[in-house]
């Protein structure tokens, strides 16, 4: 479905996808390529300048991110913060794996604490346990709500009728809040296996993100990320290198070429 270049994965930039409405909704079709999600290289997987919140209508398969993979079927959701490597995979030879994908960029939205990357309030606190996903299991009937609440989105963003974005605007914060109360009190999964604490990951999104803002800059190093964070070099290369299984020298040096190409 995404293309690849290179050893890291594609970045997906907002105007691919939100360059006529501040949203996107779409289904993607997934078909087996290998024999499960850990074989898959890390070029096969992708990572997006914006927020993605997707769940499976049909088939069975897998949800990568970074080293890491669980299983999607029918009812699972998850909600992706923007930089983070990730890919979906199905699992049979004949059925694919269709998902179900909502795109929007927080930033274009709302315009206070709420599109603060790692404060307490970014995006209603959804990425308070863990800043890279939060991964859902609905029953039928909270499914049916979010499919729903997707239908009225896509909805709007094709009448474009009076006030369609301040329209969007609010179901985007009722969608999210409603994921939120799920995630709370309903079936909630989070897992954070090894050293990927919420500091961890917190920090490992916030040092993608300075990647993709500074790649540009010849001088741009590990340096420059330890004094823009105010954290020590060595706590954020062995955060790195914990939580994507990659040194950040290797990262930058791929990211460059990636760009160049």
């Amino acid at each position: 479905m995404f293309h690849t270049l290179g050893d890291i994965p594609e970045l997906i930039k907002n105007e691919k996808y939100l360059q006529d409405a501040p949203v996107c909704i779409d289904r993607y079709i997934y078909k087996k390529t290998a024999p499960d999600a850990a074989s898959q290289g890390l070029s096969s997987l992708h990572e997006h300048q914006f927020i993605e919140i997707s769940y499976v209508e049909k088939g069975s398969g897998f949800h990568r991110i970074w080293n890491e993979s669980s299983v999607m079927e029918p009812g699972a959701l998850v909600i992706l913060n923007a930089a983070v490597p990730h890919g979906f995979f199905s699992e049979s030879d004949t059925e694919p794996l269709i998902v179900r994908s909502l795109f929007f960029d927080i930033q274009d939205l709302y315009g206070n604490e709420i599109t603060e990357i790692g404060g307490d309030k970014y995006l209603f606190g959804l990425f308070a346990k863990n800043n890279f996903v939060v991964s859902l299991s609905l029953k039928p009937k909270y499914l049916k709500a979010v499919s729903q609440k997707f239908d009225e989105i896509e909805l709007e963003t094709e009448e474009k009728k009076l006030d369609w974005k301040d329209v969007i605007r609010s179901q985007i914060a009722l969608l999210l809040l409603q994921l939120k109360r799920l995630a709370v009190y309903s079936s909630f999964q989070q897992t954070n296996p090894q050293n990927n604490t919420p500091e961890n990951t917190i920090l490992v999104s916030e040092v993608l993100r300075l990647v993709q803002e500074h790649y540009a800059d010849p001088l741009f190093s590990m340096k420059n990320v330890s004094e823009l964070l105010h954290i020590s070099s060595s706590s954020i290369s062995r955060s790195f290198r914990d939580i994507t299984g990659k040194y950040f020298s290797d990262y930058l040096c791929f990211y460059r070429i990636r760009q160049a190409v």
